[in-house]
C-alpha cells in the first residue's frame, strides 16, 4: 500500500498516522465531566507496546506536564489520582482520572518512546481535550465525618425550583450503585427507613439526615436529578460528597444500664486520648429536650445534679459518673460529650449515649438479711411470682435450698427454675460470713419467653463482657488501652485477658495467675479500682504483640470453664 493509500486510510478512520502508517489513537471528541467525579482518556496502539515506553502528559511546549507512566523520568511524578484502565494491556494505555478538578481541564497526550530512556518520542497521540465544570447540583466538596451511631447531613442543592418526584439519592457508582432514598423509588428499589428529608419544602433543597449511622454506610453518595418521574434518563447528576463512619473514640456501654428506684447507677465514659475534664459534659436527651447533668464547669444557666458524681478524682480517660438515689424520672438516654475547648459552644466529639432504665422497687416483700448463730446469713424472699425471681448474693460461697409444700428441702443450684418452684419459698445459706459481709446485692431478673432464665446449671446468666473495640492500631514502643466492660459485678469471679484462642491461646494478665500462668510484667489495670471495668494497658508495645486479645469472665470456684467471654479484639503494631 502506497503511503497516500496509508493516509486516506487512517483519514477514513480518524486516526493520526505518522509517515511509515503507525498510529495512536486518543478520543478527537473532547471529554467533559463534572467536578468531583471520574473520567477516563483513552490512548490504543497499533501493536503490542511495552508499557515502559508509554507516558501521559498535559499541555504542550514548555507548558507540558508529566501525569502518569510506568516509569516516569527523573524529576517526573505520577498523579495519584490516576491510574491504568486495566483493559487489553499491551495495546491498550487508558488511563481514569479519579475526582477531577477544574484545574484537570487542558489537552491530555499519550506518547510512546523509543526506548525507556525517554529522551527519544517514537509516535506521539494526536491528543485529547478535557473540559471540567462545576455541576449545577451542589454537593459538600470537603468529606462528611460521622462516628458510629451519630447523625450524617449530606446537601443536596439545586440551581432552580425542581419537583421532588425527579430527584433521588444513590451510593456507589456503575453496578455497586443502590438506591438509598427518593420521595418516588423506582420499581425494586427502597428507602433506608433511617434517611428522611431535612426539610418539607423543598424547592431547591434536597439535602438529607441519615440517623444512627453505621460503618457500613462509609462511601460516596450521589443527588441525582431526572428527566422525569420514571426516573429513566438523568438530567444532571451531582458531583458526589464522601462519607466516613468510624467507631466513636468516645465509649459508653452499648447495653442499657437497668437499676431499681433508690440505688446507684454507674455510666460510663472512657476518651481515647487523655482529656481535660474542663472539656467534659454529661448530657440527658437531644435537641431542645437535652438537659445538662454533671461537669466540673457547668456553663452559665445549668447546674449539676447534686446526686451525681465521678467516680474518680484522677480522670485522664476516664469521665464515668455514679447517680445515687436513682428515680424513675432519670430514665432516658445519657451522652458523654468532649467539647473543643472549655467555654462548650463547639462539640469536638459526642459519645454514642447509654439508656438508663429506672424501675420502681420489687413486689416481693424486703430481704431479710440476719447473722445468725454460727456465723450464717440468711435471705428469705416469702413473696415470689411468676414474673421472675430475685437472688441474693454475697463475696462468700453460696449455698441455695428450697422447700416445697411439704417443707422438703432442695439443692435449687441442682434444679431448673420452673413456674412451680419459682413461688416457693427461697433460703440462700453463706458459710463463714462476718458482719462486715452483709452488704447484698440482689437483683430481680426476669424469666426468659419459655419460661426459664439462661445458664446451663438453672441459674440466671447475668453478666455480659463487652470488648466495643473491634481493632486497635499502637506504635511500636508507644502504649495501648485494649477495653474490657462487664455489664454486671455478679455472679463473682475472676477475670483473665487470653491471647489468640483455641492451641495457640496463651495467658496474658489476670489478677491472680494459676502456677502455670504468667502476666506480662508490661500489663496492668487500666482502672486503679476494678469493679467492670477490666480494661487494660500494654506499655512499651512491640511488633510480636500482634494477635487477637479475649476477656474471659469465670465463677467464682469453676475457675475450670468460662462463664462468658468478649468477642475480642484485634492488636496491629506499626513502626514509630
Amino acid at each position: 500500500m502506497s503511503i497516500l493509500g496509508v493516509v486516506v486510510t487512517c483519514l477514513i478512520s480518524t486516526l493520526v498516522c505518522d509517515s511509515q502508517g503507525s498510529y495512536i489513537f486518543q478520543q478527537r471528541t473532547p471529554v467533559e465531566a463534572v467536578e468531583g467525579s471520574n473520567v477516563v482518556l483513552i490512548c490504543r496502539m497499533p501493536s503490542i507496546t511495552s508499557p515502559d515506553l508509554v507516558r501521559w502528559y498535559k499541555g504542550e511546549g514548555s507548558q507540558r506536564t508529566h501525569i502518569f507512566s510506568h516509569l516516569p523520568k527523573a524529576g517526573d511524578r505520577n498523579d495519584a489520582r490516576v491510574s491504568w484502565t486495566g483493559k487489553n494491556p499491551g495495546i491498550e494505555f487508558s488511563i481514569v482520572i479519579e475526582d477531577v478538578k477544574i484545574s484537570d481541564t487542558g489537552k491530555y497526550y499519550c506518547i510512546k518512546y523509543a526506548d525507556e530512556k525517554g529522551d527519544t518520542i517514537s509516535d506521539e497521540g494526536p491528543g485529547v481535550t478535557l473540559t471540567v465544570t462545576g455541576s449545577a447540583i451542589f454537593q459538600q466538596k470537603s468529606p462528611v465525618e460521622a462516628v458510629q451511631g451519630s447523625k450524617a447531613i449530606l446537601i443536596c442543592r439545586m440551581p432552580s425550583i425542581t419537583s421532588l418526584d425527579l430527584v433521588r439519592w444513590y451510593k456507589g457508582e456503575g453496578s455497586q450503585r443502590t438506591h438509598i432514598f427518593s420521595r418516588l423509588p423506582k420499581a425494586g428499589d427502597r428507602n433506608d427507613a433511617r434517611v428522611t428529608w431535612t426539610r418539607k419544602n423543598h424547592g431547591i433543597e434536597f439535602s438529607i439526615v441519615i440517623d444512627g449511622v453505621k460503618i457500613s454506610d462509609t462511601g460516596k453518595y450521589y443527588c441525582i436529578k431526572y428527566a422525569d418521574e420514571k426516573g429513566d434518563t438523568i438530567s444532571e447528576e451531582g458531583p458526589g460528597v464522601t462519607l466516613t463512619v468510624t467507631g466513636s473514640t468516645i465509649f459508653q456501654q452499648k447495653t442499657p444500664v437497668e437499676a431499681v428506684q433508690g440505688s446507684k447507677a454507674i455510666l460510663i465514659c472512657r476518651m481515647s486520648l487523655v482529656t481535660s475534664p474542663d472539656l467534659v459534659r454529661w448530657y440527658k436527651g437531644e435537641g431542645r429536650q437535652r438537659t445538662h447533668i454533671f461537669s466540673r464547669l457547668p456553663k452559665a444557666g445549668d447546674r449539676n445534679d447534686a446526686r451525681v458524681s465521678w467516680t474518680r478524682k484522677n480522670h485522664g480517660i476516664e469521665f464515668s459518673i455514679v447517680i445515687d438515689g436513682v428515680k424513675i424520672s432519670d430514665t432516658g438516654k445519657y451522652y458523654c460529650i468532649k467539647y473543643a475547648d472549655e467555654k462548650g459552644d463547639t462539640i469536638s466529639e459526642e459519645g454514642p449515649g447509654v439508656t438508663l432504665t429506672v424501675t420502681g422497687e420489687h413486689s416481693q416483700s424486703p430481704v431479710e438479711a440476719v447473722e445468725a448463730s454460727g456465723q450464717i446469713l440468711v435471705c428469705v424472699h416469702p413473696k415470689e411470682t411468676s414474673e421472675g425471681h430475685v437472688k441474693c448474693y454475697s463475696s462468700q460461697q453460696i449455698h441455695i435450698r428450697t422447700s416445697d409444700d411439704q417443707g422438703n428441702e432442695k439443692d435449687i443450684s441442682q434444679i431448673a427454675w420452673t413456674e412451680k418452684n419459682l413461688s416457693s419459698n427461697i433460703t440462700l445459706t453463706m458459710r463463714d460470713v462476718r458482719g462486715s459481709d452483709l452488704d447484698e446485692y440482689c437483683e430481680k431478673y426476669k424469666k426468659m419467653s419459655n419460661g426459664k432464665p439462661r445458664g446451663s446449671d438453672g441459674l440466671l446468666q447475668m453478666t455480659d463482657v463487652n470488648q466495643p473495640q473491634s481493632s486497635v492500631e499502637a506504635v511500636e514502643g508507644g502504649d495501648v488501652t485494649l477495653t474490657c466492660i462487664l455489664s454486671s459485678e455478679l455472679p463473682l469471679g475472676p477475670i483473665k485477658w487470653y491471647k489468640e484462642v483455641g492451641s495457640e491461646r496463651t495467658h496474658f494478665y489476670s489478677a491472680v495467675p494459676h502456677r502455670d500462668e504468667k502476666n506480662d510484667p508490661r500489663v496492668a489495670w487500666t482502672m486503679d479500682k476494678v469493679t467492670v471495668d477490666y480494661s487494660i494497658t500494654i506499655r512499651n508495645i512491640r511488633f510480636s504483640d500482634m494477635g487477637e486479645y479475649y476477656c474471659v469472665k469465670y465463677r467464682k470456684g469453676e475457675e475450670d470453664k468460662p462463664y462468658a467471654s468478649g468477642p475480642g479484639v484485634t492488636l496491629t503494631v506499626r513502626g514509630a
